[in-house]
C-alpha cells in the first residue's frame, strides 16, 4: 500500500471518528433536552448503563443519560419546589417538636412546684400545728395550789411560766392566725397588741383586764364573756365583733369602728364611746350606765332595753334606732358646759324611759315618739314638743299638751298612744 492510500484511509477513518462523535453530542443533546421529562432520562439512564462499557460513544451517551436524569431531579423548578417545601415542613416539623417539648417541660415544671408549694404548706402547717400546740402549753400551763382556809381548802391554779414568757408566747400565737384563747387569762404580763390583725380569733372568756389592743386589726372576733375591764380598744377596726354578755365596765373605744358588732347583755357602765361608730350594732339590754358616747354614730342600732342612764349623749346620732323600753334617764348632751345636738330622727322610742332627761336640744323628735315614751316635768324636751298630761301632775313652767290622757275636751276616750300625730300644734 502505498503512501497516498494509506493517508487517504486515515483521513476516512477521522472523518467516520468525527461523524461519530457529531452523533453522540447530538444525542446527548436530545438527552439533555429531554430532562423535563423525568421517566425518558431515567428509561435512557437505565438503557445506556449495561452499555457504558462496550465503546467511548456509549460510554458518553451514558455519561450524557446521568447528567440529565440528575438536573431532572436536582436542578428543575420542581425540584427545587420540592426541595423548599421538604426544608419548609422540615423546619415546622422541627418547631412543632420543640413547641410540643417546651410545653411538656413547662408541664412537668408546674408539676413539680404544685408539688413542692403543696409540701411547703403541709410541713409549714405541720410546724406551725406544733408551734401552737408549744405556745398554748406556755399560756395555760399551771400548777395547783392548794390553801388551807378553816375547814376547807382552796385550790388556786399558778401558772409555771413566767409572765414574760407567756406575754410572748401570747403575741406569737395570735400572730400565726385563727387564734383561739378561750378561757385564758392574760391580764398578769402587761398584754398590748398594736397594728397586728387578729381578724376571726376566738378569745370567748378571756380575762384580759387592762389590756391595750390599740388600732389592730379585729374584725369578727368573738369577746363573748370576756372580761375586758379597763381594756383600751381606741382606734381599733371592731367591724362584726361579738361582746356577747362580755365585762367592759370603763373600757375604752374611742374612734373604734363597731359597726354591726354585737354587746347583747354586755355589762359596759363607764364605757368610753366617743367618736365611736356603731352603726347597725346590736346593744339589746346593753348596761350603758354613765357611758361617753359623745359624738357616737348609732344609726340603726338596736339598743331595746338598754340601761342608758347617765349617758353622755353630746353630738351622737341615734337616727332610726331602736330605743324601746330603754332607760334614758339623767341622758344629758352637754360636755363642758357645752349644749350639744342629739339626733333622734326616726327613733323608735315606744315605752322608752326619759325622766329627766335633757333633750333641749334634740333634733328629728316628734309628738308622736314623745307620746309614745314615758317621761316627767323634769324632763327637758325641745320647745317645738309638749308634755302629754299622763308624764306627771306637776309640770311648773312645762307646756302641757291640750289633751289629756284619759279624756278629750268633749268627754271621749284618747287612747294611748295618742292618734293625733301632733296634739301641740
Amino acid at each position: 500500500m502505498t503512501d497516498s492510500e494509506e493517508r487517504r484511509k486515515i483521513a476516512q477513518l477521522e472523518h467516520e471518528l468525527l461523524a461519530q462523535r457529531v452523533e453522540v453530542e447530538r444525542q446527548a443533546e436530545t438527552l439533555v433536552s429531554q430532562e423535563h421529562r423525568l421517566w425518558p432520562a431515567i428509561q435512557n439512564y437505565l438503557d445506556l448503563r449495561d452499555q457504558r462499557h462496550s465503546s467511548s460513544s456509549a460510554l458518553a451517551l451514558y455519561r450524557a443519560a446521568r447528567l440529565a436524569l440528575l438536573r431532572r431531579l436536582f436542578f428543575s423548578p420542581a425540584a427545587a419546589t420540592l426541595s423548599v417545601s421538604i426544608v419548609g415542613l422540615g423546619g415546622l416539623a422541627i418547631g412543632a417538636y420543640t413547641a410540643v417539648l417546651f410545653h411538656e417541660q413547662n408541664r412537668e415544671l408546674r408539676r413539680q412546684g404544685e408539688l413542692f408549694i403543696r409540701q411547703f404548706d403541709e410541713e409549714s402547717k405541720s410546724r406551725a400545728m406544733t408551734r401552737r400546740a408549744q405556745l398554748l402549753d406556755i399560756i395555760y400551763s399551771c400548777s395547783e395550789v392548794i390553801d388551807d382556809v378553816g375547814d376547807s381548802a382552796l385550790r388556786t391554779c399558778v401558772p409555771t411560766a413566767s409572765p414574760r414568757a407567756r406575754r410572748d408566747a401570747v403575741k406569737e400565737y395570735l400572730r400565726l392566725g385563727n387564734a383561739d384563747l378561750r378561757d385564758a387569762n392574760l391580764e398578769d404580763f402587761g398584754f398590748e397588741v398594736h397594728d397586728d390583725s387578729l381578724r376571726g380569733a376566738d378569745l370567748r372568756g378571756v380575762v384580759a383586764r387592762s389590756v391595750t389592743v390599740g388600732g389592730a386589726d379585729l374584725r369578727d372576733t368573738h369577746w363573748g364573756g370576756a372580761v375586758l375591764d379597763l381594756s383600751s380598744f381606741s382606734g381599733s377596726l371592731l367591724i362584726g365583733a361579738d361582746f356577747d354578755e362580755a365585762s367592759l365596765v370603763k373600757a375604752v373605744f374611742t374612734s373604734a369602728d363597731l359597726r354591726q358588732s354585737s354587746f347583747y347583755d354586755a355589762r359596759a357602765s363607764g364605757v368610753f364611746m366617743e367618736g365611736a361608730r356603731l352603726d347597725s350594732s346590736c346593744l339589746v339590754y346593753t348596761d350603758l350606765r354613765g357611758a361617753d358616747l359623745s359624738n357616737a354614730r348609732l344609726e340603726g342600732a338596736d339598743l331595746e332595753g338598754a340601761d342608758l342612764r347617765y349617758a353622755r349623749l353630746h353630738g351622737a346620732s341615734l337616727r332610726a334606732a331602736n330605743l324601746r323600753e330603754a332607760d334614758l334617764r339623767y341622758t344629758e348632751t352637754k360636755f363642758l358646759g357645752q349644749q350639744g345636738t342629739l339626733d333622734l330622727s326616726l327613733a323608735i322610742l315606744d315605752g322608752a324611759d326619759l325622766r329627766q332627761a335633757d333633750l333641749g336640744m334634740a333634733i328629728g323628735l316628734t309628738q308622736s315618739q314623745i307620746s309614745r315614751a314615758l317621761g316627767d316635768s323634769a324632763t327637758k324636751l325641745p320647745a317645738s314638743l309638749c308634755y302629754p298630761r299622763r308624764w306627771s301632775n306637776s309640770y311648773e313652767s312645762a307646756r302641757p299638751c291640750e289633751f289629756g290622757e284619759d279624756k278629750a275636751d268633749n268627754g271621749a276616750t284618747v287612747h294611748w298612744p295618742p292618734d293625733e300625730a301632733d296634739p301641740c300644734s
